[in-house]
């Protein structure tokens, strides 16, 4: 019996050895998935709406690259990207984009912060955020989709539109956002009726 036990052993720990050495490829975040937050590292972004600018440097970018993880952790594959731009300080605005690539869908968040004084520090005091999916056939679900647009006297292709429920969002200050692919954003609009685009 003994006998047995010491033949089957190493045996056993062999097997749990290959067990916990079994990796897990985690893929990096899809290039082409970045067209509607393409932005680069210290890229500056002006918006205008008559004498007004809006000005914004996207000093924050970062994408995952491939990687692996061992296959028994509880931690999950991440395939992300995002692109914060600095806070444009005459304004208090602040843009960040995010981005997950999942199996079926890539989702996205464009967010507005809004910045100001609380107790002697500057803080975000607000935020308008905007979020919709792209499946993996390339169908957007919560942004309406045109192949061509007028924004600002450009013309641009593969846009998209999303918008807030103004309604359920009453503190809402930025309503509706557009997307163009390759550009990103290049225009949105204020519930007070200005509509700043891109210059």
């Amino acid at each position: 019996m003994i006998m047995k036990i010491r033949t089957i052993l190493p045996f056993a720990l062999l097997l749990i050895a290959a067990a916990c050495s079994k990796r897990t490829d985690c893929p990096s975040y899809p290039s082409a998935r970045m067209v509607w937050i393409p932005y680069a590292e210290g890229e500056q972004r002006t918006f205008e709406c008559g004498n007004a600018t809006q000005t914004f440097v996207f000093n924050d970018v970062y994408s995952t690259t491939h990687y692996t993880i061992n296959t028994n952790e509880s931690t999950l594959c991440e395939c992300k990207a995002y692109s914060n731009s600095d806070i444009d300080s005459v304004n208090n605005i602040q843009i960040r984009c995010s981005s997950q690539n999942l199996k079926l869908r890539t989702h996205y968040m464009i967010e507005f912060y809004y910045y100001g004084t609380l107790s002697n520090y500057y803080v975000p005091l607000g935020l308008d955020f905007f979020e919709f999916d792209i499946m993996k056939e390339g169908a957007p679900v919560g942004a309406e989709h045109f192949n061509e647009l007028q924004i600002g006297g450009k013309t641009y292709n593969d846009v998209l539109r999303v918008e807030i429920d103004t309604i359920s969002n009453i503190k809402t200050k930025i309503y509706c956002i557009y997307l163009a692919a390759g550009t990103g954003l290049v225009q949105y609009d204020y519930k007070t009726g200005e509509t700043f685009g891109l210059r």
